[in-house]
C-alpha cells in the first residue's frame, strides 16, 4: 500500500498545528516599562531607596535624600493597590542613610522610623493607616541611638543600635528585646558582618583594644548569645562573612608576626573549622564570595584573580587576568556575582579596559563577556542580584555618562539591555514583583517614580476561534488572550464586521441567545499601555453563521463505522511502532 499521500497529509496537519501553536505565543526578548503610580504627582521625584517582598506585597521606601522626607509604601504592581503606609522621617538615625532599615518578617515588614521626635521600631502588614509601634528606641538625634544591620533570621529580626547593642524582635512588643549590651561587657563593640544560618545569627565582635574578640552567634536570647569561634589571639578583624550550603566562610586578618589574610570554612553543626586560603600579603584579603554548583568562588584584593574551594578543600586559583601595565595600583576583580549557570564580574585589561567577564569555573571558561565601551576605555558596573538567580546590572556608559540597565545570565545571548537610564548615578531599590521588576525610573511627565519593568513583546497569544454554525437562541463565546503580565493594563473592544460591539470590552465575548443579526466576522482590538504610549493590535477574524438547526449529513452508517475502525487501527499501529525495539544484525 502506498502510504506516502497519507504521510504527507499527516505531516502537513502536524506542521499546521505546530505553526498555530507557535503563533499563539509572544516573542520574548523585548522590555517594557509601565508606571505603577505617580506617588508625587507631576514631575516631582519620588526616589526608591529600598524594597523588599513580603507575602503578596512589595514594600518600598521612597523619598527625598536632601529633605529626608521618607515614606513607606506597598504595592502589588497595580495603581489601585499602591499606597503609602507610614512616614519614615529623616535618615540621621540610620547607620547607613542610603539603606533605610526595612526587612520582611512573617508576611509583613519590620522597620524603624522617626515619628514626632521619637525613634520607633514598627510593624506593618500592608493595611493602609495601620502601623503598629513595637518599641521606643530613643531620641532620633542621639548618635548613640543609630540603628542598622537589620537581618531576618528564621522567625525573628535582629538589628543593632549604636556600636554595642544587639536587639531582636518577633514582630510583637513583648518579643522585641535587648539581647546583649556588648559595650557594657568590657567595652566590646559589634562589627559590620552579619549572616543567618539555620535559625541562628552569626556576627563579628571587636574587643576594647580594637582587636578581634571572635565570631559570635545568637538564638535571640541572652543565654543563647555566645562566642562561637576565635581563630587566634593575634587576629584583628573579620572582613567577610558568608553563609553557603558548604558552611560559613569567614575572611579574617592575622596581624602577628606578619599580616596574613585568610579564609576559613566553619561548619557550625559540627564545630569544625578549616583554613582554606592564606596569603602573607597586606593586600591579599578575600573581598567577595559566591556559591555556584557546589563550589565557593571568591576574589581577592589587589589582584585580578578568581579562586575556588568546596567541601573544605584548599582553595585553588581558577584564573588570573593580567591588568594593563603602567598602573599606579593593582586592580581587583569587581562585583563578583553568580547566576544559575555562570559567574559574572568585572576585570581590567589593556585591550578592553574595565569590562564584563564571565566564568564557568574553569580556566578555559573564563573570558571577556562584553566590551560595553569599545576599545581600552572602561565601563563601570553596579550589580543587582535578585532572588531566583536573576542578575541585573547598571552599566555606566563612559561616553554618554548615563547608566543603562542590563540583565545577564553569564552568556552572550543572555546579556541584553533592559532599559536606558538617563540619570548620572545608578538608583537603588530594585526587586521582583511577580514576574516583573520594580525599579525607579524617570519619565518627562512623572519625574522619578516607581515603574515596573517587564520582559516580553506585547502580542495576542490566543486568537478567537471560528465557531462555524450556531443554532438560533444558543450561547456562543469568543475569547482573545494576551500575555499574563499585560492583562491588568490591556483594554479590549470586540468588533463585528469591523464595527464596535456595544459593551463588549472584556477578553471574552459571550452572546447568550444568538440571533440571525449576530452573524458575521468577529475580531477584537486590544490596546496595551506601558506608561509611555499605547500599543494596539487587532486579532484575526472568526466567522459566525447562525442557522435554524444544524443540518444532518446523509452519510451511510457503514461508512461511519469504517472510518472509526480505520482510526482505531491507525492508533494501534502507531503504538506498536513506537514501542517496537530496534533490530540488531550480527
Amino acid at each position: 500500500m502506498n502510504t506516502a499521500p497519507r504521510n504527507r497529509a499527516m505531516t502537513a496537519s502536524v506542521l499546521t498545528l505546530v505553526l498555530t501553536a507557535l503563533a499563539s505565543f509572544p516573542v520574548w526578548g523585548e522590555w517594557h516599562t509601565r508606571l505603577v503610580k505617580d506617588m508625587n504627582p507631576g514631575i516631582g521625584n519620588s526616589m526608591l531607596w529600598r524594597s523588599v517582598n513580603a507575602g503578596t506585597l512589595t514594600y518600598f521606601i521612597s523619598g527625598n535624600a536632601y529633605t529626608g522626607d521618607y515614606k513607606l509604601n506597598c504595592t502589588d504592581g497595580t495603581a489601585a493597590n499602591t499606597y503609602e503606609l507610614s512616614p519614615m522621617g529623616r535618615s540621621q538615625s540610620w547607620t547607613t542613610p542610603d539603606r533605610p532599615p526595612l526587612v520582611s518578617l512573617n508576611g509583613g515588614v519590620i522597620f524603624a522610623r522617626n515619628f514626632t521626635g521619637a525613634l520607633q521600631l514598627c510593624r506593618s502588614h500592608g493595611m493602609p493607616a495601620v502601623t503598629t509601634e513595637l518599641v521606643y528606641l530613643g531620641d532620633p538625634d542621639d548618635f548613640l541611638n543609630k540603628v542598622g544591620n537589620f537581618i531576618t533570621v528564621g522567625e525573628q529580626v535582629f538589628f543593632t543600635k549604636g556600636s554595642g547593642l544587639l536587639y531582636r524582635s518577633d514582630g510583637t512588643t513583648s518579643g522585641t528585646t535587648l539581647v546583649k549590651d556588648f559595650s557594657a561587657d568590657g567595652g566590646m563593640s559589634l562589627g559590620s558582618k552579619f549572616c543567618g544560618r539555620n535559625g541562628m545569627l552569626y556576627f563579628s565582635v571587636s574587643n576594647a583594644g580594637g582587636g578581634l574578640d571572635g565570631l559570635w552567634r545568637s538564638d535571640g536570647t541572652p543565654g543563647g548569645t555566645t562566642r562561637f569561634w576565635q581563630p587566634g589571639t593575634d587576629y584583628s578583624a573579620i572582613t567577610g562573612l558568608w553563609n553557603t550550603p558548604d558552611g560559613l566562610y569567614v575572611a579574617a586578618i592575622d596581624e602577628f608576626p606578619a599580616i596574613i589574610r585568610e579564609l576559613w570554612r566553619i561548619t557550625p553543626e559540627s564545630d569544625g573549622a578549616q583554613r582554606v586560603y592564606s596569603l602573607n600579603n597586606v593586600n591579599g584579603g578575600v573581598n567577595s564570595l559566591v556559591w555556584l554548583s557546589g563550589q565557593a568562588y571568591f576574589g581577592v584584593l589587589q589582584a585580578q584573580q578568581l579562586w575556588k574551594t568546596g567541601g573544605g578543600s584548599q582553595a585553588v586559583m581558577v584564573a588570573e587576568i593580567p591588568p594593563p601595565s603602567g598602573l599606579t595600583y593593582t586592580p581587583s576583580i569587581g562585583g563578583l556575582a553568580a547566576t544559575d549557570r555562570a559567574l559574572v564580574f568585572s576585570a581590567q585589561t589593556a585591550a578592553a579596559g574595565d569590562e564584563l567577564w564571565t566564568s564557568d569555573g574553569t580556566t578555559g571558561g573564563t573570558r571577556l563577556l562584553k566590551d560595553f565601551t569599545a576599545g581600552p576605555q572602561s565601563s563601570e558596573f553596579v550589580f543587582v542580584p535578585l532572588d531566583g538567580g536573576d542578575l541585573f546590572m547598571w552599566v555606566k556608559d563612559s561616553v554618554a555618562g548615563n547608566w543603562p540597565f542590563w540583565k545577564t545570565d553569564g552568556t552572550d545571548a543572555g546579556t541584553t539591555q533592559a532599559l536606558l537610564y538617563e540619570f548620572s548615578m545608578p538608583p537603588l531599590g530594585v526587586c521582583k514583583v511577580g514576574a516583573d521588576y520594580l525599579l525607579p525610573y524617570s519619565a518627562p511627565a512623572t519625574g522619578m517614580e516607581p515603574y515596573l519593568l517587564t520582559e516580553g513583546s506585547f502580542a495576542i497569544t490566543q486568537q478567537p476561534r471560528p465557531l462555524g454554525m450556531a443554532v438560533v437562541d444558543s450561547t456562543v463565546r469568543f475569547t482573545v488572550g494576551v500575555p499574563e503580565w499585560a492583562r491588568p493594563w490591556t483594554q479590549y473592544q470586540w468588533l463585528l464586521d469591523g464595527a464596535p460591539v456595544t459593551g463588549a470590552i472584556a477578553p471574552d465575548l459571550v452572546i447568550p441567545a444568538v440571533q440571525y443579526t449576530d452573524a458575521g466576522l468577529y475580531s477584537c482590538r486590544v490596546v496595551f499601555n506601558d506608561g509611555g504610549g499605547d500599543t494596539t493590535l487587532v486579532s484575526t477574524a472568526a466567522r459566525l453563521t447562525v442557522v435554524e438547526s444544524v443540518p444532518v449529513l446523509n452519510v451511510p452508517m457503514s461508512a461511519v463505522l469504517a472510518l472509526l475502525l480505520c482510526a482505531v487501527a491507525g492508533v494501534l499501529v502507531a503504538r506498536r511502532e513506537n514501542h517496537r525495539a530496534p533490530s540488531t544484525k550480527a
